[in-house]
């Protein structure tokens, strides 16, 4: 629907106020000191206001952009929805963002202390390479809270935190140690598969004396559900499935903050630099042996490139040691669950005929370990939506960007958009950003990697958002409306909870 001289659409978690220039000062003058004093700097592009939908629904806002303007659009329905079913919560007491930095400080300066120790202990569970990256994104965190000082003004109840089976020592920081600060108690559920080594990181770190409001739950996920009952928010890491079950659990006024799957396939495109885009491949694909949200379901490599970028892989692969954590220079380990091997024998039967010679993937079922495989399927043979968790690569080759288009246009990529991570040149990539796809937008400028990758360094912060416009990606749920988007807990909470009662 074209929006009128002025009007309010509702589009993907925002409120579009198109014609705002049209509007009177002393009107534009309230919104925007409404805007300021919850917390959402005014976003004004162009002649259209661009405002949080949880901003438009609040209770001082929302009655002056209705007075103003004639809400239109596809989601007007959602809209409603929220504000009906959406009480804004007064939160008190106030936080001191300053003493809240230090606390981190501190718990960084404690990690840095037991630095040597903390790596043998995460040995254990993962390669000396995810180690030391895990360990210097928790000390980044921690140590730079400031960026996020805004959303660090009142204190929540009770958050729950489900968390993921891979970087142990980040997740915890990420969901359940910075959430604990602005929450009146944190209940953090690691993994079963975690076993004791758990335990060992939380006592190693003296978790408990740094956050005394963080408890660690051994409990099964049914019991501990029960045991989240009066929570705020829950922030849930694991599959789409899993997450829709958990936000069932749950009234619908508790913010769910969900992680899932996305597909982040990469392109190589004609310009590309084929030294980078390997040493990126590598580095995403193979990161903790494959198991991880940002691991690519898909390289696609232009024709002009596609055996040079085999060949230069294949190379490299010959050099990737495969082993047991305990050895340092192995880059590939044990896959963390064995019964997983099944799933990823299965994968390589269904590929076996585009399987490389040289890298066939073979599973050693005692260790679990898994050689690194490489899949040479054309595109034209149907692309590739499928989150591997393994060290599999899907090298994918395309003729042009029309080929690309089929790709990213399949209805199977909307579910789990992500991140694409673009070398070179791709006038249909670049495209991507802002346009709509089957009707949703998908990648905005901060999904759209130009040249780098998410496990570069400085790319991907635990005080930035994370995650994907789609719905099985990353999203947030509260009022019985799920909005797709990058996560970032500490803002979320400000955003979604605190924000509206001011």
């Amino acid at each position: 629907m074209r929006p009128s001289s002025k009007s309010l659409v509702v589009d993907d978690g925002r409120v579009l106020v198109h014609g705002y220039d049209r509007l009177g000062v002393p009107v534009r003058s309230a919104i925007e000191a409404i805007l300021s004093e919850s917390g959402v700097p005014p976003t004004i592009q162009g002649s259209t206001l661009v405002v949080p939908q949880y901003a438009a629904c609040g209770r001082n806002l929302a009655p002056l952009l209705g007075r103003c303007l004639q809400p239109v659009g596809r989601k007007e329905q959602a809209l409603e929805r929220i504000r009906a079913s959406i009480r804004p919560r007064a939160f008190p007491e106030r936080l001191d963002a300053a003493a809240i930095e230090r606390r981190a400080h501190a718990f960084a300066d404690a990690v840095e202390a037991r630095r040597d120790a903390l790596v043998e202990l995460l040995l254990r569970y993962e390669t000396h390479a995810v180690a030391v990256d895990e360990l210097a994104r928790t000390l980044d965190l921690m140590r730079s809270l400031h960026e996020n000082r805004a959303f660090f003004q009142r204190r929540v109840g009770d958050v729950a935190a489900f968390l993921p089976q891979n970087q142990p020592l980040y997740a915890l920081a990420c969901f359940g140690l910075v959430p604990s600060l602005v929450a009146r108690r944190a209940l953090v559920r690691p993994p079963q598969a975690m076993g004791g080594f758990f335990e060992g990181v939380l006592e190693l770190l003296e978790v408990t004396r740094h956050f005394p409001n963080v408890a660690v739950s051994r409990r099964g996920r049914a019991a501990f559900i029960r045991d989240c009952a009066g929570v705020d928010a829950v922030i849930f890491t694991g599959t789409p499935a899993n997450a829709a079950r958990v936000r069932r659990a749950f009234p619908p006024s508790v913010l769910v903050i969900a992680n899932g799957a996305g597909h982040n396939p990469i392109v190589v495109g004609e310009t590309a630099d084929l030294e980078r885009a390997v040493g990126s491949a590598l580095r995403v694909q193979l990161y903790n042996q494959g198991q991880d949200c940002a691991s690519p379901s898909a390289i696609l490599v232009h024709r002009a490139r596609h055996d040079d970028f085999l060949a230069r892989l294949r190379e490299a692969l010959r050099t990737v040691r495969v082993g047991p954590y305990s050895d340092r220079e192995v880059r590939v380990g044990p896959i963390t669950r064995r019964e997983h091997l099944t799933r990823i024998q299965a994968l390589l039967v269904e590929n076996a005929e585009w399987l490389d010679p040289q890298a066939e993937g073979v599973i050693h079922t005692r260790s679990a370990l898994v050689e690194p495989a490489i899949v040479a399927r054309p595109l034209e043979r149907g692309g590739s939506f499928v989150e591997q968790l393994a060290p599999i690569f899907f090298v994918q080759r395309y003729d042009d960007d029309a080929a690309l288009a089929r790709y990213f246009e399949d209805p199977r990529y909307a579910q789990h958009a992500m991140y694409v991570t673009l070398f070179g040149e791709s006038a249909y990539v670049r495209g991507l950003v802002g346009r709509r796809l089957g009707g949703r937008l998908l990648h905005d400028a901060s999904t759209v990697l130009l040249d780098t990758d998410l496990h570069a360094p400085g790319v991907e912060r635990g005080t930035k958002p994370y995650g994907g416009y789609g719905p099985g990606a990353s999203s947030l749920s509260l009022g019985g409306v799920v909005i797709p988007g990058p996560t970032l807990p500490q803002r979320d909470l400000h955003e979604q909870l605190v924000a509206p009662g001011l």
